[in-house]
Protein backbone atom coordinates (compact mmCIF):
# COMPACT_ATOMS: atom_id res chain seq x y z
CA UNK A 1 0.00 0.00 0.00
CA UNK A 2 1.44 3.27 -0.90
CA UNK A 3 1.57 6.68 1.10
CA UNK A 4 -0.46 9.74 0.27
CA UNK A 5 2.54 11.44 -0.31
CA UNK A 6 3.50 8.58 -3.05
CA UNK A 7 0.06 8.85 -4.77
CA UNK A 8 0.88 12.73 -5.49
CA UNK A 9 4.29 11.89 -6.82
CA UNK A 10 3.08 9.35 -9.37
CA UNK A 11 0.64 11.58 -11.06
CA UNK A 12 2.65 14.57 -10.51
CA UNK A 13 0.71 16.73 -8.53
CA UNK A 14 1.70 18.54 -5.79
CA UNK A 15 0.88 17.24 -2.19
CA UNK A 16 -1.00 19.80 0.39
CA UNK A 17 2.39 19.85 2.27
CA UNK A 18 4.13 21.18 -0.35
CA UNK A 19 1.20 23.62 -2.12
CA UNK A 20 1.31 24.62 2.27
CA UNK A 21 4.84 25.36 2.28
CA UNK A 22 5.37 27.38 -1.53
CA UNK A 23 2.06 29.33 -0.16
CA UNK A 24 4.01 29.99 3.46
CA UNK A 25 7.38 30.39 1.28
CA UNK A 26 5.27 33.60 -1.13
CA UNK A 27 3.94 34.95 2.28
CA UNK A 28 7.99 35.37 3.50
CA UNK A 29 9.12 36.47 0.47
CA UNK A 30 5.93 39.56 0.22
CA UNK A 31 6.92 40.34 3.47
CA UNK A 32 10.82 40.45 3.31
CA UNK A 33 10.14 42.42 0.51
CA UNK A 34 8.00 45.07 2.41
CA UNK A 35 10.09 44.92 5.23
CA UNK A 36 12.85 46.48 2.80
CA UNK A 37 10.79 48.94 1.04
CA UNK A 38 8.61 50.25 4.18
CA UNK A 39 10.07 53.59 5.68
CA UNK A 40 8.22 56.28 7.40
CA UNK A 41 10.09 58.36 5.25
CA UNK A 42 11.99 58.13 1.77
CA UNK A 43 15.92 58.41 2.84
CA UNK A 44 16.40 62.07 0.69
CA UNK A 45 19.92 62.15 2.29
CA UNK A 46 18.74 65.96 3.73
CA UNK A 47 17.36 67.42 7.11
CA UNK A 48 14.15 67.17 7.36
CA UNK A 49 12.71 70.38 8.27
CA UNK A 50 9.45 69.78 9.41
CA UNK A 51 8.42 65.74 10.56
CA UNK A 52 4.63 66.42 10.00
CA UNK A 53 2.16 69.40 9.38
CA UNK A 54 -1.32 68.43 9.89
CA UNK A 55 -4.80 69.39 9.19
CA UNK A 56 -6.77 68.89 12.60
CA UNK A 57 -10.23 69.92 12.99
CA UNK A 58 -9.87 73.59 12.22
CA UNK A 59 -6.30 74.18 12.73
CA UNK A 60 -3.01 73.25 11.15
CA UNK A 61 -0.63 71.54 13.70
CA UNK A 62 3.12 70.72 13.35
CA UNK A 63 6.40 70.79 14.46
CA UNK A 64 8.89 72.93 12.57
CA UNK A 65 12.99 71.88 13.46
CA UNK A 66 14.74 74.82 11.54
CA UNK A 67 14.70 78.65 11.98
CA UNK A 68 11.77 80.51 10.21
CA UNK A 69 13.76 83.77 9.83
CA UNK A 70 15.70 81.85 6.78
CA UNK A 71 14.44 82.07 2.84
CA UNK A 72 14.40 77.98 1.95
CA UNK A 73 12.74 78.35 -1.20
CA UNK A 74 11.71 81.25 -3.56
CA UNK A 75 8.12 79.75 -4.45
CA UNK A 76 5.49 78.99 -2.38
CA UNK A 77 5.28 75.66 -1.13
CA UNK A 78 1.28 74.26 -0.89
CA UNK A 79 -0.86 71.60 0.22
CA UNK A 80 -3.89 70.48 -0.32
CA UNK A 81 -6.40 67.97 1.07
CA UNK A 82 -9.86 66.88 0.85
CA UNK A 83 -11.61 69.75 3.11
CA UNK A 84 -8.09 71.93 3.77
CA UNK A 85 -5.48 74.12 2.25
CA UNK A 86 -2.10 75.28 3.42
CA UNK A 87 0.34 77.81 1.95
CA UNK A 88 4.17 78.24 3.02
CA UNK A 89 5.96 81.47 2.35
CA UNK A 90 9.43 81.46 1.32
CA UNK A 91 10.77 81.33 4.88
CA UNK A 92 8.43 77.61 5.52
CA UNK A 93 6.20 79.70 7.87
CA UNK A 94 2.07 78.89 7.72
CA UNK A 95 1.53 81.76 5.11
CA UNK A 96 -2.50 80.98 5.13
CA UNK A 97 -4.27 78.35 5.58
CA UNK A 98 -8.18 77.26 4.79
CA UNK A 99 -10.90 74.51 5.70
CA UNK A 100 -13.79 73.96 3.86
CA UNK A 101 -17.46 73.50 4.49
CA UNK A 102 -18.42 70.43 2.77
CA UNK A 103 -20.86 72.38 0.02
CA UNK A 104 -18.20 74.31 -0.85
CA UNK A 105 -15.89 73.53 -3.70
CA UNK A 106 -12.52 74.43 -4.51
CA UNK A 107 -9.06 74.04 -7.14
CA UNK A 108 -5.87 75.17 -6.45
CA UNK A 109 -2.16 75.15 -6.80
CA UNK A 110 0.70 77.15 -5.92
CA UNK A 111 -0.76 80.44 -7.39
CA UNK A 112 -4.04 80.23 -5.44
CA UNK A 113 -7.60 78.70 -5.51
CA UNK A 114 -10.79 78.94 -6.61
CA UNK A 115 -13.86 78.36 -4.65
CA UNK A 116 -17.36 77.75 -6.36
CA UNK A 117 -20.16 75.44 -5.80
CA UNK A 118 -22.79 73.19 -7.64
CA UNK A 119 -25.01 75.67 -7.09
CA UNK A 120 -24.18 78.99 -7.05
CA UNK A 121 -22.77 80.03 -10.27
CA UNK A 122 -20.36 82.47 -8.87
CA UNK A 123 -16.98 81.98 -7.85
CA UNK A 124 -14.06 83.20 -5.75
CA UNK A 125 -10.59 84.00 -7.30
CA UNK A 126 -8.09 83.86 -4.19
CA UNK A 127 -4.54 84.76 -3.75
CA UNK A 128 -1.86 82.23 -1.94
CA UNK A 129 -2.10 84.83 1.40
CA UNK A 130 -5.68 83.31 1.23
CA UNK A 131 -6.75 87.68 -0.29
CA UNK A 132 -9.95 87.31 -2.43
CA UNK A 133 -8.51 88.69 -5.83
CA UNK A 134 -12.00 89.12 -7.31
CA UNK A 135 -15.90 86.92 -7.97
CA UNK A 136 -16.54 86.04 -11.02
CA UNK A 137 -20.55 84.97 -12.12
CA UNK A 138 -21.09 82.53 -15.31
CA UNK A 139 -22.30 79.09 -15.01
CA UNK A 140 -19.26 77.32 -15.90
CA UNK A 141 -16.57 74.74 -13.94
CA UNK A 142 -13.03 76.27 -13.13
CA UNK A 143 -10.21 74.17 -13.97
CA UNK A 144 -6.29 74.80 -13.61
CA UNK A 145 -3.35 73.62 -15.54
CA UNK A 146 -0.19 75.14 -13.84
CA UNK A 147 -0.68 78.54 -15.40
CA UNK A 148 0.04 81.66 -13.20
CA UNK A 149 -2.35 83.83 -15.49
CA UNK A 150 -5.29 81.82 -16.90
CA UNK A 151 -8.03 79.71 -15.21
CA UNK A 152 -9.88 77.07 -17.66
CA UNK A 153 -13.55 77.25 -17.47
CA UNK A 154 -15.63 74.45 -18.78
CA UNK A 155 -19.31 74.48 -19.96
CA UNK A 156 -21.40 71.79 -18.12
CA UNK A 157 -20.98 69.17 -20.81
CA UNK A 158 -16.92 69.82 -20.94
CA UNK A 159 -17.46 70.61 -24.59
CA UNK A 160 -16.75 74.23 -24.47
CA UNK A 161 -14.27 76.20 -22.80
CA UNK A 162 -13.23 80.06 -22.17
CA UNK A 163 -10.19 81.31 -20.27
CA UNK A 164 -10.18 83.92 -17.06
CA UNK A 165 -7.09 86.16 -16.11
CA UNK A 166 -6.45 85.14 -12.94
CA UNK A 167 -5.25 88.61 -11.67
CA UNK A 168 -7.87 90.96 -13.70
CA UNK A 169 -10.85 89.26 -13.86
CA UNK A 170 -11.39 89.67 -17.52
CA UNK A 171 -11.84 86.86 -20.05
CA UNK A 172 -9.84 85.82 -22.85
CA UNK A 173 -12.75 85.64 -25.34
CA UNK A 174 -16.01 83.73 -25.27
CA UNK A 175 -16.45 80.15 -24.62
CA UNK A 176 -15.20 77.92 -27.63
CA UNK A 177 -17.61 75.19 -28.49
CA UNK A 178 -15.84 71.86 -29.70
CA UNK A 179 -18.14 68.77 -31.52
CA UNK A 180 -16.36 66.38 -28.82
CA UNK A 181 -16.27 65.93 -24.84
CA UNK A 182 -12.67 67.68 -23.86
CA UNK A 183 -11.23 64.74 -21.91
CA UNK A 184 -7.79 66.12 -20.76
CA UNK A 185 -6.29 69.53 -20.73
CA UNK A 186 -2.87 71.26 -20.49
CA UNK A 187 -1.51 74.83 -20.77
CA UNK A 188 1.88 75.66 -22.46
CA UNK A 189 3.58 78.79 -20.64
CA UNK A 190 6.09 79.49 -23.71
CA UNK A 191 3.35 80.37 -25.66
CA UNK A 192 0.35 81.13 -23.83
CA UNK A 193 -1.76 78.11 -25.53
CA UNK A 194 -3.79 75.53 -23.93
CA UNK A 195 -3.75 72.04 -25.28
CA UNK A 196 -7.07 70.55 -25.30
CA UNK A 197 -7.12 66.61 -25.65
CA UNK A 198 -10.73 65.10 -27.10
CA UNK A 199 -12.83 62.09 -27.06
CA UNK A 200 -13.14 61.62 -30.49
CA UNK A 201 -9.28 61.33 -30.37
CA UNK A 202 -7.97 64.59 -31.36
CA UNK A 203 -5.97 67.10 -30.23
CA UNK A 204 -6.30 71.03 -30.93
CA UNK A 205 -3.90 73.90 -29.56
CA UNK A 206 -5.64 77.53 -28.65
CA UNK A 207 -4.06 80.89 -28.02
CA UNK A 208 -5.26 81.96 -25.12
CA UNK A 209 -4.41 85.63 -25.98
CA UNK A 210 -5.67 85.35 -29.51
CA UNK A 211 -8.85 83.45 -28.72
CA UNK A 212 -8.62 81.19 -32.08
CA UNK A 213 -7.14 77.37 -33.20
CA UNK A 214 -3.31 76.96 -33.78
CA UNK A 215 -3.64 73.94 -34.67
CA UNK A 216 -5.42 70.14 -34.44
CA UNK A 217 -3.77 66.62 -35.05
CA UNK A 218 -5.04 63.17 -34.39
CA UNK A 219 -1.72 61.25 -32.63
CA UNK A 220 -2.00 57.66 -32.65
CA UNK A 221 -5.31 55.33 -31.53
CA UNK A 222 -5.66 52.22 -32.08
CA UNK A 223 -9.06 50.97 -32.60
CA UNK A 224 -10.62 53.08 -29.65
CA UNK A 225 -9.66 56.89 -30.77
CA UNK A 226 -9.66 59.20 -27.55
CA UNK A 227 -7.22 61.17 -25.58
CA UNK A 228 -6.64 59.87 -21.86
CA UNK A 229 -3.85 62.11 -20.93
CA UNK A 230 -2.23 65.13 -21.45
CA UNK A 231 0.97 66.95 -19.66
CA UNK A 232 2.61 70.16 -20.77
CA UNK A 233 6.52 69.87 -21.44
CA UNK A 234 9.31 72.67 -22.06
CA UNK A 235 9.29 71.32 -25.39
CA UNK A 236 5.69 70.75 -25.98
CA UNK A 237 2.82 68.26 -24.93
CA UNK A 238 2.91 64.45 -23.84
CA UNK A 239 -0.29 62.35 -24.72
CA UNK A 240 -1.77 58.99 -24.19
CA UNK A 241 -4.10 58.26 -26.29
CA UNK A 242 -6.22 55.42 -28.05
CA UNK A 243 -6.75 51.65 -27.14
CA UNK A 244 -5.82 48.20 -28.61
CA UNK A 245 -3.05 49.06 -28.41
CA UNK A 246 -2.73 52.57 -26.12
CA UNK A 247 0.02 55.12 -27.38
CA UNK A 248 2.20 57.50 -25.09
CA UNK A 249 3.39 60.36 -28.25
CA UNK A 250 5.58 63.45 -27.52
CA UNK A 251 4.14 67.10 -29.50
CA UNK A 252 5.98 69.96 -30.44
CA UNK A 253 4.56 73.54 -29.87
CA UNK A 254 3.95 73.01 -33.57
CA UNK A 255 2.02 70.26 -34.01
CA UNK A 256 4.35 67.75 -34.98
CA UNK A 257 4.54 64.48 -33.26
CA UNK A 258 8.58 64.10 -32.46
CA UNK A 259 8.13 60.16 -31.36
CA UNK A 260 5.37 58.05 -30.48
CA UNK A 261 5.21 54.00 -28.59
CA UNK A 262 2.83 51.59 -27.23
CA UNK A 263 2.34 51.78 -23.26
CA UNK A 264 1.93 47.43 -22.91
CA UNK A 265 -1.33 48.75 -20.88
CA UNK A 266 -5.07 49.76 -22.36
CA UNK A 267 -7.14 51.51 -19.83
CA UNK A 268 -10.29 52.04 -20.14
CA UNK A 269 -10.35 55.22 -18.45
CA UNK A 270 -8.05 58.66 -17.74
CA UNK A 271 -4.69 58.27 -17.58
CA UNK A 272 -2.46 60.28 -15.34
CA UNK A 273 0.91 61.52 -17.52
CA UNK A 274 3.44 63.37 -15.95
CA UNK A 275 6.07 65.71 -17.22
CA UNK A 276 9.61 67.32 -16.30
CA UNK A 277 12.34 68.41 -17.99
CA UNK A 278 14.03 65.41 -19.14
CA UNK A 279 11.15 63.01 -18.66
CA UNK A 280 7.59 61.79 -19.38
CA UNK A 281 6.30 59.61 -16.87
CA UNK A 282 3.08 57.54 -17.14
CA UNK A 283 1.79 54.36 -16.14
CA UNK A 284 -0.71 51.13 -17.24
CA UNK A 285 -2.51 48.97 -14.49
CA UNK A 286 0.20 48.36 -12.29
CA UNK A 287 3.22 49.58 -13.87
CA UNK A 288 4.56 52.89 -13.34
CA UNK A 289 6.94 53.62 -16.73
CA UNK A 290 9.00 56.55 -17.11
CA UNK A 291 10.57 57.78 -20.16
CA UNK A 292 13.15 59.93 -21.46
CA UNK A 293 11.28 63.11 -23.10
CA UNK A 294 14.03 63.15 -26.26
CA UNK A 295 13.68 59.99 -27.29
CA UNK A 296 10.57 58.00 -26.15
CA UNK A 297 13.09 55.21 -24.65
CA UNK A 298 11.72 53.70 -21.88
CA UNK A 299 14.25 54.97 -18.96
CA UNK A 300 12.56 52.97 -15.92
CA UNK A 301 9.51 50.68 -15.65
CA UNK A 302 8.54 49.99 -11.43
CA UNK A 303 6.09 47.82 -10.67
CA UNK A 304 5.03 48.20 -7.04
CA UNK A 305 4.49 44.62 -4.42
CA UNK A 306 0.52 45.54 -4.37
CA UNK A 307 -1.07 43.78 -6.80
CA UNK A 308 -3.90 46.53 -7.18
CA UNK A 309 -4.68 49.18 -9.76
CA UNK A 310 -2.36 52.49 -10.13
CA UNK A 311 -4.65 55.47 -9.22
CA UNK A 312 -2.49 58.06 -8.83
CA UNK A 313 1.60 58.87 -9.96
CA UNK A 314 3.43 62.35 -9.19
CA UNK A 315 6.93 63.36 -10.37
CA UNK A 316 9.57 65.70 -8.97
CA UNK A 317 13.15 66.08 -10.36
CA UNK A 318 16.40 67.35 -9.17
CA UNK A 319 19.26 67.85 -11.49
CA UNK A 320 20.53 64.26 -10.64
CA UNK A 321 17.57 62.52 -9.19
CA UNK A 322 14.05 61.81 -10.19
CA UNK A 323 11.51 61.31 -7.02
CA UNK A 324 8.25 59.45 -8.26
CA UNK A 325 5.03 58.44 -6.15
CA UNK A 326 2.77 55.33 -7.02
CA UNK A 327 -0.75 54.84 -5.83
CA UNK A 328 -2.17 51.66 -5.25
CA UNK A 329 -5.50 51.36 -3.25
CA UNK A 330 -4.36 52.58 0.28
CA UNK A 331 -1.08 52.43 -0.02
CA UNK A 332 1.52 54.58 -1.71
CA UNK A 333 5.08 53.71 -2.72
CA UNK A 334 7.97 57.00 -2.98
CA UNK A 335 10.81 56.06 -4.75
CA UNK A 336 14.02 57.81 -5.05
CA UNK A 337 15.92 57.29 -8.58
CA UNK A 338 19.44 57.73 -9.43
CA UNK A 339 20.25 59.10 -12.93
CA UNK A 340 21.18 55.83 -13.84
CA UNK A 341 17.32 54.64 -13.16
CA UNK A 342 18.57 52.58 -10.89
CA UNK A 343 15.94 52.98 -7.41
CA UNK A 344 17.88 54.65 -5.14
CA UNK A 345 15.56 53.66 -1.76
CA UNK A 346 11.92 53.78 -1.71
CA UNK A 347 9.06 54.25 0.98
CA UNK A 348 5.56 52.38 1.74
CA UNK A 349 3.41 55.10 3.05
CA UNK A 350 -0.52 54.41 4.43
CA UNK A 351 -1.77 57.01 2.11
CA UNK A 352 -3.73 56.53 -1.10
CA UNK A 353 -2.29 59.57 -2.80
CA UNK A 354 0.93 61.36 -2.32
CA UNK A 355 1.84 64.49 -3.86
CA UNK A 356 5.66 65.50 -4.98
CA UNK A 357 7.14 69.24 -5.64
CA UNK A 358 10.63 69.93 -5.45
CA UNK A 359 11.23 73.81 -5.34
CA UNK A 360 14.64 75.32 -6.84
CA UNK A 361 16.11 72.37 -5.96
CA UNK A 362 16.34 72.88 -2.01
CA UNK A 363 12.97 71.70 -0.87
CA UNK A 364 11.17 68.28 -1.41
CA UNK A 365 7.61 68.43 -0.21
CA UNK A 366 5.64 65.15 0.36
CA UNK A 367 1.61 65.83 0.64
CA UNK A 368 -0.53 62.08 1.95
CA UNK A 369 -3.76 62.01 3.13
CA UNK A 370 -2.70 62.62 6.31
CA UNK A 371 0.26 65.06 6.46
CA UNK A 372 2.99 67.54 5.12
CA UNK A 373 6.45 66.55 4.83
CA UNK A 374 9.91 68.66 3.87
CA UNK A 375 13.29 68.22 3.63
CA UNK A 376 15.86 70.47 3.03
CA UNK A 377 18.57 69.82 -0.32
CA UNK A 378 17.47 66.20 -0.67
CA UNK A 379 20.18 63.78 -1.23
CA UNK A 380 21.52 63.74 -5.19
CA UNK A 381 21.67 60.02 -6.35
CA UNK A 382 25.33 59.17 -7.75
Amino acid sequence: MRLPSERYKTHGELSPLAIYTARMFRVVIIIALLVLCRRAVPDTGGKCLAASITPEGDQITGSFTYPADREYCPATVHAVWTDALLYLSGGLGVFSERFFRPEERFVADQFGYVIYSKTDPKMGIYAPNGELIFEHSGAAWPRLAGSAEWIFLFTGDQSGVAFLDRQGGEMGGGFQQFASMVTAWAYTEADQSAVLGMMDGSIEKISVIENRSLWRIEPPAGSLPVIKGLAAALSGVVAVSGSDPEYISMIDHKGQVLWNRKTEGDLRTRVMVCATENFAVTHTRDTAVILCLDTGRVFAALKPIADERITWISVAESPRALYLSVSQGSRTTIYHIAANGRVRDCAVVDSPWAELALTADVLLAITTRDALNLYQNPGEAE
